[in-house]
């Protein structure tokens, strides 16, 4: 597990009694993302399960970078450091 609690993300998802938290992250015009999906190098104590609806992205999990496309899944353990960029205007996950 990650021990810099300075990347330790501040955000709470789920509840006990509702544990699990669906989120849907869109890119590209008209969304908060305009330019390009990003979000920096962070942890936490939950999983994280990303689903790639569309387009590419970058994940960095614990220093390492890898593709992820269309398709793909990712499961980010607890404690992993990890950051996600997506690469291009227009994505979805």
């Amino acid at each position: 597990m990650n021990k810099d609690y300075s990347l330790e993300e501040n955000v709470t998802h789920g509840t006990k009694l509702q544990p699990i938290r669906f989120i849907r992250f869109a890119a590209g015009k008209g969304t908060i993302y305009p330019e390009h999906f990003f979000v920096k190098r962070h942890w936490h104590h939950s999983c994280e399960i990303l689903r790639i609806l569309k387009g590419d992205f970058t994940i960095e999990i614990d220093l390492e970078r890898y593709k992820l496309q269309e398709g793909d899944i990712c499961i980010i353990g607890s404690g992993e450091l990890h950051q996600l960029e997506g690469n291009g205007a227009d994505t979805l996950h």
